[in-house]
């Protein structure tokens, strides 16, 4: 593990973070005052900014640890990827926020994507128990997926998808123009240093609907984009799958569902979803373009498209983490042309998530 992702030196650049923030803040205040309502702790609301920015950078923070940190961090996961709260209050980055165990029952509960599952130590859940929740040591809490740290069995944490009948008919993967050579040339789909390929789900919704469309022309990808659930909002690629297919004709394809709805898939052996089960894969930019239909390449990406796509510099530590999973020299899909490879930038989108 690289030593610039020890807990320690972590929680310092979170510290030196927050302090510029502050003093960016008192800057831009009358009177240069950098209080903040709710005390000196961070809790409540900003001057100059939002209670909704500190809910952010908690889920941010949270999920780096949860996915990402918890091993390096000292914190065990257990077979359904709990941690326990006191342990994760803990941690620096947040322990320097002042991050409180109701703050995080705050954050989990109104988190709109439901990336967390947070229950007491019998068992109960979130909503289950008007608790004492002053008391972090009666609680437990997981990233419900996006993981790159080994799980002990995904069985805990996600449900497995093994019936054909009862399988979503299409899910969507959301990327980007950029990753699509990448993304031919391997192949398929690979997870990019996560444990699974993400996918929202079309299950009963218009993403199904459209794939049932004979026209091209009739898909609305900028709308896909937007109200498929699970699914990333700027994705200007749209992958389908048909999962239902990979079933029949590749069991060894394991696919699952997390708690929040997002369908995932490690791939077949070799960690890749091969492309004879794209359904299609269209650009979300007008005017549509359909790079792939049933299994089969039907254009090619335009040279000048390629020339202008970039990927959203919060997705370029997925390389890294690749490289780092599988000792691999393959940046994959996640690399950003005309950058330095693995360049990494903070938040959640390190975290790049069909989240």
């Amino acid at each position: 593990m690289d030593e610039m992702d020890s807990a320690d030196v972590l929680a310092a650049q979170f510290a030196d973070r927050l302090s510029e923030q502050g003093k960016h803040s008192a800057g831009g205040q009358r009177g240069g005052s950098s209080r903040r309502r709710g005390g000196g702790n961070g809790r409540g609301k900003r001057e100059g900014g939002s209670s909704s920015s500190r809910a952010v950078d908690v889920s941010r923070a949270l999920s780096k640890l949860l996915r990402h940190q918890a091993t390096s961090a000292g914190i065990v996961l257990d077979g359904e990827g709990y941690a326990a709260l006191d342990q994760v209050l803990a941690w620096g980055p947040l322990r320097s926020m002042g991050v409180t165990a109701a703050e995080v029952r705050d954050v989990v509960a109104s988190n709109e994507k439901q990336r967390f599952g947070m229950k007491r130590v019998d068992g109960d859940g979130i909503d289950e128990v008007e608790a004492d929740i002053a008391n972090p040591s009666a609680w437990r809490i997981r990233a419900n997926q996006g993981h790159s740290l080994p799980l002990a069995s995904d069985g805990g944490l996600l449900q497995a998808i093994v019936d054909v009948a009862s399988a979503p008919a299409i899910v969507c993967h959301g990327t980007f123009v950029a990753a699509w050579p990448q993304i031919e040339a391997s192949g398929g789909l690979r997870p990019m240093g996560r444990n699974h390929v993400h996918c929202g789900s079309c299950e009963g919704g218009e993403g199904e609907a459209d794939m049932d469309a004979d026209a091209d022309a009739d898909l609305d990808t900028a709308r896909l984009a937007r109200t498929i659930p699970g699914l990333r909002k700027n994705a200007d690629l749209l992958v389908f799958l048909d999962v239902r297919r990979a079933l029949c004709e590749d069991p060894s394809i394991r696919w699952w569902r997390s708690d929040n709805g997002v369908v995932l898939t490690e791939g077949n052996a070799d960690g890749v979803v091969p492309a004879r089960f794209f359904r299609r894969v269209v650009t979300t930019a007008a005017p549509t373009l359909v790079l792939w239909r049933d299994g089969h390449r039907t254009s090619e990406l335009p040279a000048a498209l390629l020339a202008r796509a970039r990927m959203p510099g919060n997705m370029r530590g997925a390389a890294v983490r690749a490289r780092a999973k599988d000792g691999s020299n393959n940046t994959g899909q996640q690399t950003d042309r005309g950058r330095t490879e693995g360049q990494k930038t903070d938040g959640e989108q390190t975290d790049g998530q069909t989240e």
